[in-house]
């Protein structure tokens, strides 16, 4: 079996892609912060929706070859570093010392299998693959930042996880209940070629939160973590990438390429069911799917972006 791998990188994406137009993103949380101490010193963020962030992940691609084909397998791991903030009703991303670049996630094993592919728009195919449950993002504090690779993912993880960042702490766990991903391609000659841009869906549930970190008002993330019922939730993101020519991977056997795209996008996070219901807590609190939207563009001539 033949393997092609893909490898995701983080660059200088824009970040105010339209998040509050989107009805997906229709009911955001307006009073998230977070409180914890940095070097021996209690602090507590200004209230935000959204996160930015950039990430950088490898992705390989399972199949007999040339090109991708219905029921193909990939699987993929990553890592994700939080830059700032962006408060209710902001336009812009704002820093904050406390936050930009201590708080970041990784994920592995996340798995999952093409769909048929059919002709888009001119010149491209089109397919939806489907992401495998089980998959767990974590994420870390740190009172140091981290390290961040824009080429190297492996190292991004090891930054992320690395206990010399000082008081490293594991913050939240989420773990994929489901997801679907809608990729275009290039038409070449009936086969897919380069890979333009895709839109993700994933559905998390909440399996762990450091108590007293995460805050939506004056909930408290980890308070909900013993209801009968799970606590699912949303992030939501949307995000630009460049892509790099593919090279051959020679470490990986039978691998055909490794393409490089990144960059960075937001998270926000979002309420199903109305403000109103949040009172309601015997079934747990109910938060639904995410979304993150990547585009990628195939160019000799573009290399990620450092920060």
């Amino acid at each position: 079996m033949k393997r092609y791998t893909r490898l995701m990188a983080a660059a200088g994406l824009t970040a105010g892609l339209g998040l509050a137009g989107n009805p997906a993103v229709a009911s955001l949380y307006e009073d998230v912060n977070i409180e914890h101490t940095r070097d021996g010193n209690a602090f507590t963020t200004e209230i935000f929706n959204q996160l930015e962030f950039r990430f950088l992940a490898e992705t390989t691609q399972f199949g007999d070859g040339p090109a991708p084909v219905e029921g193909d397998t990939f699987s993929d791991s990553g890592a994700g570093q939080v830059r700032d903030i962006f408060e209710p009703g902001g336009s812009a991303p704002v820093f904050d010392a406390n936050v930009r670049d201590r708080l970041g996630f990784v994920w592995n094993d996340l798995t999952g299998s093409l769909g048929s592919f059919t002709s888009g728009a001119p010149g491209t195919l089109t397919t939806t693959s489907q992401y495998d449950p089980g998959a767990i993002f974590s994420w870390y504090y740190g009172d140091d930042v981290i390290d961040w690779s824009n080429t190297n993912m492996q190292a991004n993880q090891a930054s992320v996880t690395d206990g010399d960042r000082g008081n490293l702490v594991q913050v939240l766990e989420l773990t994929l209940t489901g997801g679907s991903a809608d990729l275009t391609f290039e038409d070449d000659e009936g086969v897919a070629g380069d890979f333009i841009r895709g839109s993700y869906r994933f559905d998390f549930e909440v399996t762990n939160a450091l108590a007293g970190f995460w805050k939506i008002g004056d909930l408290d993330f980890a308070d909900f973590l013993d209801e009968d019922a799970p606590f699912k939730f949303s992030l939501v993101a949307d995000a630009n990438a460049n892509a790099r020519d593919p090279v051959i991977d020679d470490d990986v056997e039978d691998a055909l390429f490794v393409t490089t795209t990144g960059g960075t996008g937001q998270i926000g996070f979002n309420r199903v069911p109305e403000p109103g219901s949040l009172a309601l807590m015997g079934s747990g609190l109910l938060l639904l799917a995410g979304l993150i939207t990547l585009v990628g563009r195939r160019s000799r001539a573009v290399e990620p972006t450092a920060a």
